[in-house]
């Protein structure tokens, strides 16, 4: 079994850009970079807990791991959407990096959920 057989869902990235307005305000939109590409994304066992000043507490934070496409055009920052049957859901990038074994086969990146 190859490691696109396992690639078993479609998903699209999204990125932001900010330029700068006539009036010097910053414009901030969010285009697809890369649309109906193949993917993997699983629940992460992990559970990060962050501590957040503003409100003087800790807040769970889910994980999950993404597999994609060996090439595809995905960075740190990203957001992927996964279309679901009808219903989407968008995960932030937080880490990008090839295959654990260093083969290039495919891009793995930890994912939380926005």
């Amino acid at each position: 079994m190859s490691v696109e057989d396992l690639l078993v869902q479609t998903c699209s990235i999204r990125r932001e850009t900010v330029t700068i307005g006539d009036r010097g305000q910053s414009i901030v939109t969010k285009s697809y970079v890369e649309s109906d590409i193949r993917c993997n994304i699983q629940f992460a066992t992990i559970v990060r807990e962050e501590y957040e000043t503003a409100l003087h507490g800790e807040r769970s934070i889910t994980t999950y791991l993404g597999f994609f496409e060996y090439g595809i055009d995905i960075q740190e920052g990203d957001e992927v959407v996964m279309q679901d049957d009808g219903d989407s859901r968008v995960f932030h990038v937080d880490r990008v990096a090839l295959d654990s074994v260093g083969r290039g086969s495919h891009i793995e990146a930890d994912l939380e959920i926005v």
